[in-house]
């Protein structure tokens, strides 16, 4: 008698050549399957679900039980009275899984077979600003296991780093740069450490960080402000990916701040993470549009705050991104600049040694980009990154990072200067004497003598009181 399986093989002429390939492709993977079926978020009590293979409605289907065996092929036209995984999230899940696949094989080359993490964060540590996207993807291969203490590392290494702030400008008053650099160094390691952190929570996703949320209360966290605040534009964009892999859990509170503009990191945060989720998920458009629409303004209009000129510009850009394709050209004209610029280190032979902008990958130019970037508070912060956040969105975790062989040219020693420009940005203000009391030696003497101040009554104590 025919199984199930046997059933299944016999009905794929009810599907075309390309689904077929991709029937026969889940078929002979029962981990892929395995993958799919456990992020599909099937009822608890659903036996069977049928897997959308082009139209949610019309079919054609592939009919999987709850454990992973194939039952039939269902043509299109055939009707369906089982819960249906959408066609979209059937691609959005093998394209997943791919890459899960690849972070592991990456990590592996890294850290060798016994895949240590603690080998990997230590990698990731030593290069502070300078880690690589190939060992970025290694360590995202934990990141749906380990997401969550990532999160509590990162939260906790904010807190220390917002204690260290005040801490170091006071020392940078009274003491040498030189005294303070150890202290220094250790404030610019935690701030990138804080960026990749996150960046490694959001890549466990929203299937996995969503059911934990409410019982975590991850959702009220100020998620990329937490590496924003810190003054190194490229991580806060960074971890705005984050937020926006996560999709709708973070939604609610971008809205929120959009609306009270506080002030304007908090504004520019909300109004880069409205535009990311929108644009890494298009159904969710609807929802965020009255959030940004409420914010424009006509033109000529005069603005009662800098908070409110500035929503208006974020609205209007990311409404325009909604719209129609991004226009990433400058900001991969100064990112290819500065990858022909670090490719000259290289050995001859290197795939990274660049003759011409042209030659250079747009992921790779636009990542160079994202490195360039300035604090956000800045102008010139805000609007490079209204530039990127398009990309940025769209992209990978790995990818917002440089090659290895690109990241390894970027590396230099480390300098107090750059520590000191994201903690004082202003410059450090050092105490200065208080001018002292009474006419200076050289000036006129207050008596109406007409004679130095030092030649008359400075030789004469009591005359002069």
């Amino acid at each position: 008698m025919m199984g199930h399986q046997g059933h299944f093989l016999s009905r794929l002429d009810r599907v075309s050549l390309p689904h077929v390939e991709l029937a026969l492709r889940l078929y002979n993977d029962p981990d892929l399957v395995r993958y799919v079926l456990d992020r599909a978020g099937l009822p608890p009590d659903a036996g069977r679900i049928a897997l959308s293979l082009e139209d949610d409605k019309r079919g054609p289907f592939l009919l999987v039980t709850a454990d992973g065996r194939f039952v039939t092929c269902l043509g299109r036209g055939m009707r369906v009275s089982i819960p249906v995984l959408s066609h979209m999230k059937l691609r959005y899940l093998l394209a997943a899984a791919e890459r899960a696949r690849s972070r592991v094989e990456e990590a592996r080359r890294l850290a060798g077979r016994r895949l240590s993490l603690r080998t990997l964060l230590r990698m990731t540590k030593r290069h502070a600003d300078a880690v690589s996207r190939e060992e970025i993807a290694a360590v995202a291969a934990f990141a749906p296991m380990c997401g969550l203490e990532f999160l509590a590392v990162a939260t906790l290494s904010h807190l220390r780093l917002e204690k260290m702030r005040p801490v170091l400008q006071r020392a940078l008053r009274i003491r040498t740069k030189a005294a303070c650099a150890d202290s220094l160094r250790a404030y610019w390691e935690g701030v990138h450490t804080v960026g990749r952190l996150i960046v490694l929570f959001g890549a466990a996703g929203p299937e996995v960080v969503a059911p934990l949320s409410t019982e975590a209360r991850i959702h009220e966290l100020p998620l990329s402000l937490l590496a924003a605040v810190h003054g190194v534009g490229s991580m806060g964009l960074r971890a705005i990916w984050a937020a926006a892999n996560l999709g709708e859990l973070f939604l609610g509170r971008y809205e929120r701040a959009f609306a009270e503009r506080r002030d304007h990191a908090t504004v520019l945060d909300a109004g880069l993470g409205l535009t990311a989720i929108g644009l890494r998920h298009p159904h969710l458009q609807p929802r965020i549009r009255p959030a940004l629409e409420a914010a424009l303004r006509p033109a000529g209009h005069h603005y009662s705050s800098a908070e409110e000129a500035l929503a208006t510009l974020v609205a209007c850009r990311a409404l325009k991104a909604f719209d129609g394709p991004a226009d990433l050209a400058a900001p991969i004209a100064r990112g290819a600049a500065s990858c022909i610029e670090l490719g000259r280190g290289l050995p001859e032979g290197s795939p990274h040694r660049y003759a011409h902008e042209r030659d250079v990958p747009e992921n790779v130019a636009l990542a160079a980009a994202l490195d360039r970037i300035g604090p956000l508070w800045t102008r010139a912060g805000t609007l490079a990154a209204l530039e990127l956040v398009p990309w940025v969105a769209r992209a990978e975790a790995e990818e917002l990072w440089l090659p290895s062989d690109l990241a390894a040219a970027r590396r230099r020693p480390f300098s107090v200067e750059d520590a000191i420009s994201i903690i004082c940005p202003g410059g450090v203000a050092r105490p200065t004497a208080p001018p002292a009391s009474g006419p200076r030696r050289q000036q006129p003497c207050p008596c109406g003598s007409r004679r130095k101040f030092k030649r008359c009554c400075e030789r004469q104590p009591a005359r002069a009181a």
